[in-house]
């Protein structure tokens, strides 16, 4: 369906739950774009793909896309492997039970390792770090673990009242951004220094060799743009992840059927107690069963802004099933409802 709803400033704003509309709107980019002025607050070092649009967008869609191969993906996956073996045999050795309050307290950290070393060349490790680098008052894994619980306090908070943090959660605010800030410029120095140039095929590649002279110069990564597509892949990339985990292993202790469907499912394809190969990884299909349902109930982003650039017009069906041919006119706010049955 799609719902008219009147804001304030008198301009008509609908919310979107109908798929065919959906895939209109997300399939003509002219016609629906993304309202970038909303997307500005989550420039903090710089423009990105996610806050872009248009030319803008293709450019860095250009840059970041190679990264997202089946090269890539075998490397996702052995350093998965990798940081899970080292939580089953080192955090939790020897212990017959193990209680997790807060699924995202493990979700998490998974999550910020794989896309640190996959992505950007990054090892952490679920040991706290006994020694911090010269000049610093966080690690990389405790400054952006706090970027990503403590964003909503950037977003709503001014530069100013920031900056002069009268409590101490802006004050750990300000800081670990500072702190990630540093890190990054850090990554980027040591990675353009680095006299053995390694044959890499990361993000962080991509995104610095799109930043260096000699590249493609319709390509070309300004600095500010390089720091603010590092800082969205990093804390887009480990956040969704780790809340699409959490929610799945809420559902299946919801459902322990299925649970136990999965297990057995899983066993099967791997009946031995080995490790699992990335070749078996298409083997698993009741395990990619789970994680599309728990995407189609929570998905990462339940609604997407979109804003009508001309008079254009929707069709949809009312509640009887009947075609109706939704007007809307140009500068019209548009919110894609992604959650839930309705939808998917």
């Amino acid at each position: 369906s799609v719902r008219r709803q009147f804001v304030p400033a008198a301009r008509n704003a609908f919310l979107v739950a109908d798929p065919a509309a959906i895939k209109e709107i997300t399939s003509s980019r002219t016609r629906f774009p993304k309202p970038v002025a909303q997307y500005r607050v989550l420039t903090f070092f710089g423009a990105n793909i996610v806050t872009a649009e248009g030319d803008e967008w293709k450019r860095f869609r250009k840059i970041t896309a190679p990264a997202f191969s089946e090269r890539n993906n075998r490397l996702v996956w052995d350093e998965t492997v990798k940081i899970m073996l080292d939580l089953f045999e080192n955090e939790w050795a020897g212990k017959d039970t193990v209680v997790v309050d807060h699924a995202v307290e493990v979700t998490l950290p998974i999550a910020l390792f794989v896309i640190g070393v996959a992505g950007f060349g990054r090892r952490m490790t679920w040991q706290e770090d006994s020694k911090l680098p010269p000049g610093h008052q966080l690690s990389f894994k405790e400054a952006l673990h706090y970027v990503s619980t403590a964003v909503f306090v950037k977003l709503a908070t001014p530069a100013w009242l920031l900056k002069w943090a009268p409590t101490e959660r802006m004050r750990r605010t300000n800081l670990a951004f500072k702190e990630l800030e540093q890190y990054m410029l850090e990554m980027i120095q040591a990675r353009r220094s680095s006299e053995k140039k390694e044959e890499r095929y990361d993000l962080f590649s991509n995104l610095l060799d799109a930043s260096e002279d000699g590249s493609d110069g319709q390509a070309r990564l300004a600095d500010e743009e390089l720091l603010g597509n590092i800082f969205i892949f990093l804390l887009a990339g480990h956040e969704t992840t780790a809340h699409t985990l959490a929610f799945t292993f809420g559902l299946l202790a919801l459902y322990p059927e299925q649970q136990e469907k999965l297990y057995k499912h899983i066993k099967h394809v791997i009946p031995d107690d080995r490790i699992p190969t990335y070749e078996e990884m298409n083997l698993l299909h009741e395990s990619i069963a789970v994680f599309y349902e728990t995407l189609r109930l929570f998905p990462p982003v339940n609604g997407i802004p979109k804003v009508a650039a001309e008079d254009t017009t929707l069709v949809t069906t009312d509640h009887i099933g009947n075609r109706v041919v939704v007007p809307v006119t140009k500068g019209t706010s548009l919110t894609l409802h992604v959650p839930g049955p309705a939808l998917h």
